[in-house]
């Protein structure tokens, strides 16, 4: 059973070409959740809590912004 899925999505520990990356990273992920979620509402979701995380001025944790 896997317990945990650890992403390096900053690069800081692999060389990632995240213009490849990302679009089958999302299409993976939407393929995973498209039983119980809408894709699109999914992913409308999904970019605008990456969104909020990235513009997080810091007093709340990203768990906190995405949610």
């Amino acid at each position: 059973m896997i317990q945990g899925l650890l992403l390096d999505l900053d690069g800081t520990l692999l060389i990632n070409d995240m213009q490849t990356f990302i679009p089958q990273y999302y299409r993976a992920v939407v393929a995973k959740v498209s039983d119980v979620c809408e894709p699109g509402v999914f992913m409308e979701g999904l970019k605008l809590g990456t969104r909020a995380m990235f513009d997080n001025d810091g007093r709340c944790t990203h768990a906190e912004i995405f949610e």
